[in-house]
């Protein structure tokens, strides 16, 4: 079982009081945060705040203070909570364009409170001042002029001054005729690591997600809805529609393009796949044995042009069920709406979904004498499995991407 790491660093106001907590992202349980992928940081951050510990436990009643990248600013479907106990830190470095500011006149319509974070006054941030209650200031970054000249700049809009990493007793004395409002910093207190254990997924929650995806009568709507209430899932079906994998030219940045776009069988794919990617006591290599063999099924039936190459898919991806949750393949399959040329597949290995498993097994045990499919040749067959384990090496890349 796996930890959970967040930061987190109180924010007081004029009168010393608590004013709220700023979450930040650790990995560790060192005082420090490391990485590469904003998105992904700030998806670690809500995640591990909103379901492995609760809001209400981190922060009480006080509000939570997160930095937002463009890519959750501009799909609030990536927004696990309603408007009011979360600030929505606007990071220094993004791109302010109309798509941006449309977007956070959106969210301010809705109620939300949005925070531009170490910020200096600049043309670039003119079109988003307005729409900001509060504006943080690294007073650590700046001599006693700038952040003078700063204060000054802002005088005229109606919004909160922050000081960040503050530092002594006299820098907050000046802050405090300077205006400030509220102020954090290693004066009052240096963030604290709260460190818990994360639960493993639900292995019947993750089979009833993979039953309603499977079930053929389960609307396009349903499935988006399903999706955008799984933070990490959301995450990683954007990550995947915008990879070179599936060759789109143009930013997808929202669950009902990704599914309009990718189709209803291609998403409940990956969907499926990311349900089982999250059962955290199984080893990563089980979810590319899975990947590899649905991919191989599915060039066996193109390469002889058969109909359904998504169900050869499932055959494969399904094959390792029993496997992924220490249960009967008898059992599993009882709770999932699946089709019988499925359900033949993979109980019996009958029929041409259960020829191509048999296939495919041969294939992944080195043994390419005792792999048959059709009347397809030995190199085509070896061909669709070493394209299959590309293809999973590169597709596993998203689904180990872990918000």
């Amino acid at each position: 079982m796996s930890h959970y790491f967040i930061g987190r660093q109180p924010i007081l106001d004029n009168h010393l009081k608590l004013h709220g907590y700023e979450l930040l992202f650790r990995n560790t349980e060192q005082n420090s945060a490391k990485f590469k992928d904003g998105d992904a940081a700030t998806a670690n951050v809500m995640l591990n705040a909103f379901t492995e510990i609760g809001l209400e436990n981190i922060v009480g009643d006080k509000l939570a203070y997160i930095n937002m990248t463009r890519q959750f600013l501009t799909n609030t479907e990536l927004l696990p909570f309603t408007p009011g106990r979360v600030v929505l830190e606007v990071l220094e470095d993004i791109q302010v364009d109309e798509t941006l500011v449309t977007a956070l006149e959106v969210l301010l319509g809705q109620g939300h409170t949005i925070a531009l974070d170490d910020f200096r006054h600049s043309q670039n941030f003119e079109p988003i001042i307005d729409l900001a209650q509060v504006i943080k200031i690294d007073v650590h970054q700046m001599e006693d002029g700038e952040i003078e000249s700063q204060v000054e700049k802002l005088r005229p809009y109606d919004v909160d001054l922050l000081a960040e990493k503050v530092e002594t007793q006299e820098q907050y004395d000046k802050l405090k005729a300077l205006g400030f409002k509220y102020y954090q910093g290693y004066f009052f207190a240096k963030p604290s690591i709260i460190k818990g254990k994360k639960v493993a997924a639900n292995k019947v929650a993750v089979v009833q997600l993979i039953a309603k995806l499977s079930n053929p009568r389960t609307e396009v709507g349903q499935i988006q809805t399903l999706i955008k209430r799984d933070v990490a899932m959301s995450y990683r079906i954007l990550r995947i529609v915008n990879s070179p994998l599936t060759g789109v030219r143009r930013t997808i940045d929202s669950i009902d393009q990704a599914v309009i776009l990718l189709g209803r069988q291609a998403i409940k794919m990956w969907a499926t796949a990311f349900a089982l990617a999250d059962i955290e006591d199984k080893p990563i290599e089980l979810m590319k044995i899975a990947l590899i063999r649905a991919r191989t099924c599915e060039q066996l039936a193109s390469a002889k042009s058969l109909h359904g190459k998504e169900s050869f898919f499932t055959v494969g991806m399904f094959s390792v069920l029993d496997a992924m949750m220490d249960m009967k393949m008898e059992d599993i399959l009882k709770e999932l709406p699946l089709e019988n040329d499925i359900l033949d597949a993979l109980l019996k290995r009958e029929g041409l979904m259960g020829q191509a498993l048999n296939c495919t097994l041969a294939l992944e045990s080195q043994h390419p004498e005792k792999a048959t499919f059709a009347d397809l040749e030995g190199q085509t067959l070896s061909e669709a499995y070493l394209e299959a384990l590309s293809w999973a090496d590169q597709s596993l890349g998203a689904i180990r991407q872990r918000p």
